[in-house]
């Protein structure tokens, strides 16, 4: 992955006391946490919170991961899974190169990603989308929840946008389906507001006048990736939560009961009491090293910011007819979009972020992109039903995963850490089936 958001300067290399390297590798952790991205974080807050001994584990320098690059919607209401009707089609024109379409397949001779894929078209039915979406939509309200409460208690009422999200449609069947959805999911706990073309313009004048109208969920909040993050840090410094960076897990070790005994890291060995792999698309190839498995792979999206510049929109805004978010970003905006499930890793392609920003502006002719812009790509952790995997791996006693919240993960990351932190805390319930790594590994 590559990126080019510095680093803070106020970060210090481990979250908490920062004890030596001996000290670290002598200890008995309860809880050895693999990922330090924002659903690690949540993860981490939570199992701390219960009592746990948590030391969290990244290989990289930064906190955060894909979070970095968000657009900063927190959309509940748009919570769905990746695969649904007409998902199939618009893969087909992805696949054929069509600049129009957001979902972008090059999947080459992998046969992984080939049966992954079938896999995921299996998904796209009409019942399971909607089923997913109910599940998706339940964990980002409770996410709300727990974000909501946890800035009370900091009495920080600045970070999280009360404005609402909009979503504007220039496409007369998009403009149409959205209308229908607003009216009728209204009994899930929805604040959808319908607004005509005069009212999607006067609530963002960076509109471009052929808007025929958006809907305004006002349950959606906006927040400052990087503000939202540095709370998390904050929070988990002051529950002695202890982070080793630049420490990659290449290993985990089993004993004749099948617990996890030792987990291999490039710095040393670990004795874990317990182990959550939250290492997005990387889980899979940690899982791997024991023999398990778990169909997770990177879809590569972007992020184009200038941090100062005209045009920019006064409110948050989810393009969903390109897949694409807009919002504030310093006194310019910030742009994100696209999707990439390919063969290989490769470097940030000039063509798809032009094409990014491209499809920004056809909605928004305003933005100004004069300026040099801080250019991120990043690797979204996708499942094939596009539920992601909360929960135990069966044949182990102590080895947990939460992965694969796909483009969800500010949305959906304190929900999901909650849950995990309950049941392996024994406080909470087992995650529903629908969202336990266990249904890829039956049948």
């Amino acid at each position: 992955m590559e990126r080019s958001v510095e680093q803070s300067p106020e970060q210090s290399e481990f979250i908490g006391e920062a004890p030596s390297e001996e000290e670290i590798f002598g200890a008995e952790w309860d809880v050895v946490l693999v990922g330090s991205g924002v659903i690690g974080m949540w993860s981490a807050l939570y199992l701390a919170r219960s009592g746990a001994r948590v030391l969290l584990l990244d290989d990289s320098e930064e906190l955060g991961c894909c979070s970095m690059g968000n657009a900063g919607l927190l959309v509940p209401s748009r919570c769905k899974p990746l695969p649904g009707p007409g998902r199939i089609r618009e893969g087909l024109k992805g696949l054929g190169g069509s600049r129009k379409s957001s979902f972008s397949l090059r999947p080459g001779l992998d046969p992984d990603l080939w049966g992954w894929l079938a896999r995921f078209a299996l998904s796209c039915s009409r019942n399971r989308f909607e089923a997913g979406a109910d599940t998706l939509l339940e964990l980002g309200r409770r996410s709300m929840e727990l974000m909501e409460a946890e800035l009370a208690d900091r009495q920080d009422n600045g970070l999280l946008g009360g404005e609402g999200v909009l979503y504007p449609y220039y496409g007369r069947r998009q403009w149409i389906r959205a209308v229908h959805e607003a009216r009728t999911r209204r009994g899930v706990g929805l604040d959808a507001h319908v607004l005509s073309a005069g009212e999607a313009r006067e609530a963002e004048p960076a509109l471009d006048r052929s808007v025929l109208g958006a809907v305004l969920q006002k349950a959606d909040r906006r927040a400052e990736p990087e503000g939202l993050l540095s709370l998390l840090q904050d929070a988990l410094q002051q529950e002695g939560v202890i982070r080793l960076p630049r420490t990659r897990v290449y290993a985990l070790d089993t004993g004749p009961n099948g617990n996890v005994v030792r987990v291999r890291t490039t710095r040393g060995v670990l004795r874990p009491g317990q182990v959550l792999l939250a290492a997005g698309a990387g889980t899979k190839g940690i899982l791997k090293s024991m023999g398990s498995w778990l169909p997770i792979r990177s879809g590569r999206g972007w992020s184009i910011s200038f941090g100062c510049a005209e045009g920019a929109p006064e409110r948050g805004l989810l393009l969903e007819e390109a897949r694409i978010g807009v919002a504030p970003w310093g006194e310019g905006f910030r742009v994100t979009g696209g999707l990439e499930l390919s063969a290989g890793e490769e470097g940030i392609r000039r063509s798809r972020v032009q094409g990014v920003l491209r499809q920004a502006k056809s909605y928004l002719p305003g933005l100004d992109s004069s300026g040099r812009p801080l250019v991120w790509q990043g690797n979204r952790p996708l499942t094939p039903d596009g539920l992601p995997a909360v929960g135990s791996i069966p044949g182990t006693g102590n080895l947990w995963v939460a992965a694969g919240h796909a483009n969800l993960g500010l949305t959906l990351g304190a929900a999901s850490g909650e849950m995990i932190a309950g049941a392996m805390g024994g406080s909470g319930e087992e995650p529903a089936y629908q969202l336990a790594p266990e249904r890829f590994l039956k049948g």
